[in-house]
């Protein structure tokens, strides 16, 4: 995926600023997905936090920022007593109500050809950027949550990072992947501001049988059809459809100008048809159960 998306960005950062890493698992029917970050308010006033995402709840544990270590590249994050790195994590959360512990460990990564945002990746003062460290991985482990035990072997991995100062108003994300099933999708649109403009912009990468394909802004994809629960884009002769069928979205909290303040809904794990084309060719018509799926600013 190239170094700009693995490496931490946050030197030298004192105000309105986050810095997340979105980390997911899969096995059967059980989703977790774990995020590690840091957040600065405009008075630069620092956390660490962890955010965590089950099918039925979610539950954001900050930290002191001092609790927080990060490799300069690679992946490698602690924050308070628990660790997130290329081989796997170790968890021990506790907050009132909730616990969280545990070992999974992650086979190789699959990353993309190049960096998700193309020449996006060399424009500065972004209010958002994007990378994706992984479209795949194995899994071999167990968690304990709040007692009940979460069997994560034989499952599979995903894993992005976002930074800068807020999310877009405007997007609409989701990404879905089976290493068994040979695909895997991640596809995101947004309201993108920069330097006082705002236009619309979008990224996809799609994954089938070891064939990579790029849909994006920069290579002239548009978007035909975004609100909350479609997506629609067109890249001369590539056409990836993705529309939400059934979801339980649960409340997140999200950067804005660098405090977690804002709620948005995400549902990680819910019901998406995909449907991709090449030259009006189907390639592929998949329905997921276990997708995730995130809009905000489209209602």
């Amino acid at each position: 995926m190239g170094m700009k998306g693995k490496q931490f960005h946050g030197y030298q950062k004192e105000s309105s600023y986050f810095e997340g890493w979105y980390v997911k698992h899969q096995c059967g029917e059980q989703t977790l997905a774990l995020i590690p970050g840091i957040h600065m308010d405009r008075w630069g006033n620092k956390k660490a936090f962890i955010q965590v995402i089950t099918q039925r709840e979610a539950h954001f544990v900050e930290y002191p920022y001092e609790s927080f270590r990060v490799k300069p590249s690679g992946f490698a994050v602690k924050v308070g007593e628990s660790v997130f790195s290329e081989k796997g994590c170790h968890l021990y959360l506790s907050a009132p109500g909730f616990t969280l512990y545990g070992t999974l460990r992650y086979g190789p990564f699959s990353p993309l050809c190049y960096d998700i945002m193309g020449p996006l990746k060399a424009v500065p003062f972004l209010q958002c950027n994007h990378g994706v460290l992984s479209m795949g991985h194995s899994l071999r482990g167990e968690l304990t949550l709040n007692g009940e035990t979460l069997c994560f072997t034989g499952g599979d991995g995903y894993i992005e990072k976002d930074w800068g100062s807020s999310f877009p108003q405007e997007y609409l994300w989701t990404q879905c992947g089976g290493m068994a099933e040979g695909r895997s999708v991640v596809s995101m649109a947004a309201q993108i501001q920069v330097a006082g403009a705002a236009f619309y912009g979008c990224t996809a990468a799609v994954i089938d049988c070891g064939q990579e394909y790029r849909l994006a802004t920069y290579l002239g994809a548009q978007i035909l059809e975004m609100d909350e629960r479609t997506l629609h884009l067109r890249q001369r002769g590539l056409r990836l459809r993705v529309d939400l069928l059934e979801g339980t979205p649960l409340e997140l909290k999200a950067p804005r100008l660098g405090e977690m303040d804002r709620l948005v809904r995400e549902s990680p794990a819910c019901r998406v048809r995909y449907r991709f084309y090449e030259n009006d060719r189907l390639r592929f018509d998949l329905e997921s159960g276990g997708a995730g799926f995130e809009s905000a600013g489209l209602e």
